[in-house]
């Protein structure tokens, strides 16, 4: 079945998955894939207010209208069978009280079989609210994502007498995969990624080829969750960062991974320097050659992954020079095409059904965790570009938080908004315990501001 030559109601809706939302959607049943946007404004909101705005969003973005069902063609989108508005918790709280709400959420399993694939939580007391969108990612990554969330307010604002602001429909009929080049998909990307060298990845898809096996229900495993410390610096910390960063010749995301990266060794004091993986996702909406704009729905994405000696001796600038330096590098020969990107691929290509937890396809997922602390990640959805004024309503923070899944045991999501970098660390319990996750967010903050 191919994703052309229906009717575009229809392409909108009942299509089947493509690569990265198959991967995601499989993922999800080993190690919850689910991902939560934060956003605090002041003024005046009623559950009233934001279901009309959640209803004025699913009317023109077809991707909160689906479920996604399990055929014998594959696994499709389907349109849901009974009108289901976008779920709404409502609760009387404080606004600043958001984070166990959103780890209870991020660990909550969406039922992808009836649909939506996303969900609202408002914790609202006086003129203070703090609204947790939570999106199953095989309907959309970190950057739409956002922009879906600033949407909800600029519908409410208008609801409320604000700025009459017009949601543009939604239009992408076919998955967003599809605008990757042509050369790097099939057999050709896969010689590619082992003349460069790459054959960490090789190894990992090799052992952890998926069966074949179907079952009615996957249980997730108890043993280990995501949990987040919330970080962000000032408006004045911020500004100093960017302008020092480009006075030393480094990026904030390269400098980011480098304090990060320290204060990890940091945990695990050795005589001689050790070696540690850095991942940095990228968001490849700026990579493709068409253009893309963020309010388009799904996931397109990929990562890089850059390798460093961290010494108790080591100079964040230098490391940060470093991190720079690979990821300019690994650019320029186009990788990020050739890792998640060619990985969806391959994963769907092989595995067209559920496959059993204790399957190779477990493993396929599980692997990477071995590396345990010597892999750290980051996620940075860069500077969000629009302001928080929106009216009535005052957009105070909006910004991220990101599942570890198969991607290591300790990671952080970054955004600017509003000249606030948010600064939010994921960690996997019980690897680690909130008392030394906050302890390397507070280490790694510490080298930074130290650093300006």
């Amino acid at each position: 079945m191919s994703y052309m030559g229906r009717s575009m109601s229809m392409q909108n809706q009942e299509r089947r998955l493509g690569p990265q939302e198959y991967l995601y959607w499989l993922m999800d049943h080993f190690s919850r894939t689910n991902f939560v946007v934060i956003a605090t404004c002041e003024g005046t909101l009623t559950k009233g207010l934001v279901e009309e705005a959640l209803s004025c969003l699913q009317a023109v973005r077809p991707p909160l209208r689906t479920r996604i069902v399990v055929e014998e063609q594959g696994v499709f989108f389907r349109a849901c069978e009974q009108p289901a508005p976008i779920p709404l918790r409502w609760i009387e709280g404080d606004a600043a009280d958001w984070c166990a709400h959103a780890e209870a959420e991020q660990i909550r399993r969406f039922e992808t079989d009836v649909g939506p694939l996303m969900r609202c939580t408002c914790l609202s007391k006086g003129s203070l609210s703090t609204l947790l969108f939570t999106f199953h990612h095989a309907i959309a990554d970190a950057t739409s994502a956002m922009h879906l969330a600033y949407e909800c307010f600029q519908s409410i604002a208008t609801v409320s007498g604000g700025p009459n602001t017009q949601l543009t429909p939604y239009v992408a009929p076919v998955p967003l995969d599809v605008h990757i080049p042509r050369a790097f998909r099939g057999m050709g990307g896969l010689y590619k990624l082992w003349m460069q060298g790459n054959r960490q990845l090789l190894r990992f898809m090799r052992v952890g080829l998926p069966s074949m096996e179907v079952v009615d229900e996957v249980v997730f495993p108890d043993e280990r969750r995501d949990r987040f410390v919330p970080m962000s610096l000032t408006r004045e910390e911020t500004k100093a960062l960017v302008g020092t960063a480009r006075a030393k010749g480094v990026t904030v995301h390269s400098l980011l991974c480098a304090a990060q990266m320290m204060s990890l060794h940091a945990q695990y004091p050795a005589q001689k320097a050790q070696g540690m993986g850095q991942l940095s996702l990228v968001n490849m909406r700026q990579q493709v050659h068409a253009s893309l704009p963020p309010t388009m729905l799904g996931p397109l994405i990929s990562f890089l992954t850059t390798f460093h000696s961290i010494s108790e001796l080591s100079d964040v600038w230098e490391v940060a020079r470093d991190v720079r330096a690979q990821l300019l590098l690994q650019l320029r020969h186009h990788d990020p095409y050739l890792t998640l990107p060619f990985l969806a691929r391959y994963v769907q290509k092989k595995s067209m059904h559920l496959i059993h937890k204790q399957s190779k396809a477990r493993n396929l997922f599980r692997n990477i965790e071995r590396l345990g602390p010597k892999v750290s990640l980051v996620s940075n959805a860069g500077r969000f570009l629009y302001g928080g004024e929106l009216g009535p309503l005052k957009l105070h923070a909006l910004h991220f938080l990101f599942a570890l899944s198969s991607s290591g045991r300790f990671g952080s999501a970054v955004t600017t908004f509003d000249d606030t970098l948010f600064w939010n660390v994921t960690y996997a319990a019980p690897t680690f315990t909130r008392e030394r996750a906050e302890q390397v967010g507070s280490h790694a903050k510490e080298l930074l501001l130290s650093s300006l």
